[in-house]
């Protein structure tokens, strides 16, 4: 089990600025309310949104220990990318070939619900869009980058990947600014995004009806009575009739039987001030009118996606990863983001200047480095159903496995249907692989860190 998040975490660099920090609709804390959703997080809002879509007239009360965004949401790298090609053989194999490319399927329909959402709100220009129209994933060993090839031909025989094109080592170097890259490919339905201003734009729409959110309130105890729930916190107790647990890493501080399903798993990203002397050539700068031109217009994930960047539209780099400074354990288990690690900080800092040596100067200007914990799913599927007694009156939405964003808005939707009674009806939905019920009774503890230690062998040896 996992305490509740701590109340004095790192500063991220998406969280700088958060206007629901200190927000609560209501001074007190109401006493009853017919759903309550813990976690202001991506799944939590996106829940009460699907909900009041869906035509939910019911009182939503959603709690969160932090502000709006203060969880994995507001201190993930910045990528809305779903899954490719990576391990895509392997992956058939251990889920079945349909189960995988449903999970494709799913993951490439919730990206673009998204990106819809974002252009049908008209929030671009507020909040700002999805940045970027691709992700490129680099390779800095050539065994590694033809096994890329060989599961993109596999994906083909099923109709998948078309959106994946691959660049060889000339056109790979030039566009990453990186002397050691041995080539890549660049999947267009990728992009990246300033996730806390997603949730700042739902937050607003959502509490233009029957929502009421309180902050900085955590869930201390849940209490089950025979039709209602009773939810202890510092500043008082609440009812409810339904109840949602989005909260990700931290669901089994308050559902002791996903301690061993949900797992924490700290990341740590690092950004990098666009100064003068912070890059090789400085962003050049189009006119007084326009904003600079980034060294990429991409995001980029290497190292089999241990380790991440982007670059905003100013010039700012967010970098990420470096778990694999922290062997063995690789910060599996590790529930505290108010401290960062010092080998993962000097990894980052590292490589960084050295994969991208046609762009990032040494010393490496970090502006500000924060962590945040991920909620690893044993499985590797997300958490998305009734849990608990079979009154269908308590749900979970967690266990993102370090992809929450483009995993959870649809996982949201589909909990929301079954909260309303209604069949799931998302693209890409697979029962026995998403609803708690059935899943816990396979758990195999340890197994998500077995895979990432997997990964990391086969990194090296490709690099042999």
């Amino acid at each position: 089990m996992v305490d509740i998040p701590c109340q004095h975490p790192t500063q991220s660099y998406w969280l700088r600025d958060n206007p629901y920090e200190n927000f609560r609709s209501t001074p007190d804390l109401p006493s009853r309310s017919d759903i309550v959703i813990i976690g202001a997080g991506i799944s939590g809002l996106s829940l009460a949104y699907h909900l009041l879509t869906l035509g939910c007239t019911k009182q939503i009360t959603i709690l969160d220990a932090r502000g709006v965004g203060g969880g994995a949401t507001g201190r993930n790298g910045g990528h809305l990318t779903p899954l490719t090609y990576r391990s895509f053989r392997a992956n058939c194999v251990r889920y079945g070939a349909e189960n995988w490319c449903n999970r494709l399927r799913f993951e490439r329909e919730n990206a673009a619900a998204v990106k819809k959402l974002v252009h049908e709100h008209g929030w671009e220009e507020e909040y700002g869009g999805i940045d970027g129209v691709i992700l490129m994933q680099a390779f800095l060993g050539v065994k590694e980058f033809e096994e890329a090839k060989m599961e993109l031909n596999e994906m083909a025989k099923y109709q998948l990947g078309r959106e994946s094109t691959i660049w060889e080592r000339e056109e790979a170097q030039h566009r990453l600014k990186g002397r050691q890259f041995v080539g890549a490919v660049h999947n267009a339905l990728g992009g990246h995004l300033w996730p806390a201003k997603l949730l700042y734009a739902l937050t607003t729409l959502i509490l233009k009806s029957n929502v009421n959110l309180q902050t900085h309130t955590p869930v201390t105890n849940v209490i089950s009575g025979p039709s209602n729930y009773l939810l202890h916190t510092p500043r008082g107790t609440l009812s409810c009739t339904y109840l949602i647990h989005a909260t990700n890493a931290y669901a089994s501080h308050l559902l002791p039987d996903l301690a061993q399903a949900i797992i924490p798993v700290r990341g740590q990203v690092i950004a990098i001030s666009p100064t003068p002397n912070a890059f090789q050539h400085p962003i050049s700068q189009r006119n007084q009118l326009k904003p600079p031109t980034p060294h990429w217009d991409f995001g980029v994930s290497v190292n089999r996606g241990f380790e991440y960047m982007c670059q905003k539209p100013d010039g700012t780099i967010v970098f990420g990863g470096g778990r694999e400074a922290a062997e063995p354990r690789m910060e599996f288990g590790v529930a505290d983001d108010s401290a960062v690690n010092e080998d993962i900080g000097r990894l980052l800092r590292r490589v960084v200047a050295e994969w991208f040596d046609g762009a990032v100067k040494e010393p490496v200007d970090v502006d500000i480095e924060w962590t945040g914990i991920m909620g690893y799913s044993e499985d590797g599927f997300p958490w998305a159903g009734p849990i608990g007694d079979n009154t269908n009156t308590q749900y979970v939405c967690a266990g993102f496995h370090g992809h929450g964003m483009a995993l959870a808005f649809h996982s949201a939707k589909a909990v929301a249907q079954q909260i309303l009674g209604r069949p799931v009806d998302v693209p890409g939905w697979i029962p026995e692989m998403f609803l708690p019920r059935e899943k816990l009774k396979t758990v195999q503890p340890g197994t998500a860190w077995r895979m990432d230690q997997l990964k990391l062998e086969k990194l090296r040896t490709a690099r042999l």
